[in-house]
């Protein structure tokens, strides 16, 4: 079952991000993930405080877990945090079986 990654991107320094934003789809791609959102508008019906919203999908939790230890990975993790802040949050998709 494909498991989601939602992030609510705040970039402060475009220019450092944009060091992250080259490396960084490589290292997706290697594990299975792929972007389904990444930015655009964003329509709310309350204020949420949204910033860059990004979507990425991938084949299960296993795959997010080897994406985030990936050691090609762990260098981009003090240019992230120096350039943005990130909220985010893991959802598992629909199988079409109700879990309860």
């Amino acid at each position: 079952m494909s498991t989601y990654v939602v992030t609510d991107l705040d970039v402060f320094d475009p220019e450092v991000f944009a060091e992250y934003q080259r490396r960084f789809p490589a290292i997706l791609e290697r594990h299975g993930g792929r972007y389904l959102v990444r930015g655009g508008e964003v329509t709310t019906s309350d204020d949420w405080g949204l910033h860059r919203v990004v979507i990425f999908e991938f084949p299960d939790r296993e795959a997010i877990r080897a994406t985030f230890t990936d050691p090609d990975y762990l260098p981009l993790v003090p240019i992230r945090e120096r350039s943005a802040r990130a909220r985010t949050f893991m959802v598992d998709g629909w199988d079409g079986v109700d879990p309860h």
